[in-house]
C-alpha cells in the first residue's frame, strides 16, 4: 500500500510496509494512552512522555513500549528514588543531554532521570506564580512557573522557557542565567510582544524560538541579533514544536505541514493530505515532533476539537516514507485529558 503525499520540491511518496506495533505487545501489557511528548534518547530510540498514563516510555526496536518513569499514579514524589517510583504531576517537553541523562518539564518544575534510572528536580520551586528571574538564581528556588521548549545548547547546558517570558540557561553551578527576556521579543513581526515558548538550536549555535501568543518564528543569533522570520503554529493552534536534525537543520510543525528550517530559510519538507496516513483519519496534524540521529522524523496527533478521531505515532523517514508505529481510533465523543 502506497499512498503520495506532496513535498517540498515535488511530490514524495509514503509507503507504508505493514501494521503499527500490536498495542498490547509493551512491557507489563503497556498500551499508550494520551501519547503529546517526544523525544529521541542518544541510542536512537523513540521516547514518549504520555499524559493520559503519567509515565514516560521508551519504545523499543521490536515496537514494544518499556516504562522508564512514573508509577502511574498523578502527583509529585520520588525524588532522590529510582524513576520508575516517583509520581509525575504533568509530563511536558522532553531532552536528553549526549550522556543520556533526560530532561523534562514536569507541571512547575524541571526534573531529571539519571542514565541509572534516579529522578531529581533541578529547576523550580513548586511555585504556580512565576516571576521574572534574576541572573544566577540557584535553580531549586527559582518560581519558573509552567515551562517549555527544552532543549540542550552547543554548551551541553538545558535550555528553557518560563519566568515571564524570558529563556532561560542552567549552568552547571545550578544557577540560572537569562539567554533572552521579553523586551527582545517586542514589535516583532508587527505585534507588541511575543511570548517565547519552543526552543531549538541548529548546527551554527543559532536558537530558534516559537512564540505562544501570535504563532511567529524567531531566531536568536550567536551575535545577538534577533530576527523575526515568519508565522509558524502546528494544526491546533498552538506554538510550533521545534526540533534539532543532523546537519544542524531545525525542523518544526506548521499546520498539516513539516517544515525544514536552515539559516533564515523555511520551507516545507512534507505535507500531510487527508487520508495520506494509514489508520489515521482526516489530515494528520502533527503535534509534538523529534528528529533522530539519522534524520527519522516522529510525529504525534492527538484526537480532539474534531480535526482527527484517531490518536497516532508515525515515523518519516529522511526520504519522506510515513509509517504508523501505533494508532488508535476513538470512540465518539472523545475529548482530551
Amino acid at each position: 500500500m502506497a499512498v503520495v503525499i506532496s513535498a517540498a520540491g515535488g511530490s514524495g511518496v509514503a509507503a507504508w510496509s505493514g501494521p503499527p506495533a500490536a498495542a498490547g505487545s509493551g512491557t507489563a501489557g503497556i498500551v499508550l494512552r494520551y501519547p503529546t511528548h517526544l523525544t529521541v534518547g542518544p541510542n536512537g530510540n523513540l521516547y514518549i512522555g504520555d499524559t493520559g498514563l503519567d509515565r514516560i516510555l521508551e519504545r523499543l526496536p521490536g515496537g514494544r513500549f518499556r516504562v522508564i518513569a512514573g508509577d502511574g499514579h498523578r502527583g509529585f514524589s520520588g525524588d532522590g528514588r529510582p524513576a520508575l517510583d516517583a509520581e509525575l504531576e504533568s509530563i511536558g517537553n522532553m531532552t536528553f543531554t549526549k550522556n543520556g541523562t533526560l530532561y523534562f518539564a514536569d507541571g512547575n518544575r524541571i526534573r531529571a532521570i539519571s542514565p541509572t534510572g534516579r529522578i531529581t528536580t533541578v529547576v523550580g520551586d513548586s511555585s504556580t506564580s512565576p516571576t521574572a528571574i534574576a541572573n544566577e538564581t540557584p535553580a531549586l528556588k527559582a518560581p519558573v512557573g509552567s515551562t517549555a521548549g527544552l532543549t540542550i545548547g552547543p554548551d551541553g547546558d538545558l535550555y528553557f522557557t518560563g519566568g515571564s517570558n524570558q529563556v532561560l540557561r542552567l549552568t552547571n553551578d545550578g544557577l540560572i542565567d537569562i539567554v533572552a527576556s521579553s523586551r527582545d521579543f517586542a514589535n516583532l513581526g508587527g505585534f507588541e510582544q511575543l511570548f517565547p515558548t519552543e526552543l531549538a538550536f541548529d548546527g551554527s549555535g543559532d536558537l530558534y524560538v516559537s512564540t505562544g501568543n501570535a504563532f511567529r518564528l524567531v531566531e536568536l543569533t550567536r551575535s545577538g541579533h534577533v530576527l523575526y522570520l515568519g508565522p509558524l503554529r502546528r494544526g491546533g493552534g498552538s506554538p510550533a514544536a521545534l526540533a534539532s536534525g543532523p546537519g544542524g537543520l531545525v525542523f518544526a510543525d506548521w499546520q498539516n505541514s513539516i517544515v525544514r528550517i536552515d539559516g533564515s530559510r523555511v520551507e516545507v519538507f512534507l505535507t500531510f493530505a487527508r487520508g495520506s496516513v494509514p489508520r489515521v483519519s482526516f489530515t494528520f496534524l502533527p503535534d509534538d515532533i523529534a528528529v533522530g540521529p539519522k534524520g527519522t522524523i516522529y510525529a504525534d496527533t492527538i484526537a480532539n476539537n474534531g480535526w482527527t478521531d484517531t490518536t497516532a505515532v508515525v515515523a518519516i523517514s529522511p526520504d519522506r516514507h510515513v509509517t504508523t508505529l501505533w494508532a488508535r481510533n476513538e470512540p465518539a465523543g472523545y475529548a482530551s485529558l
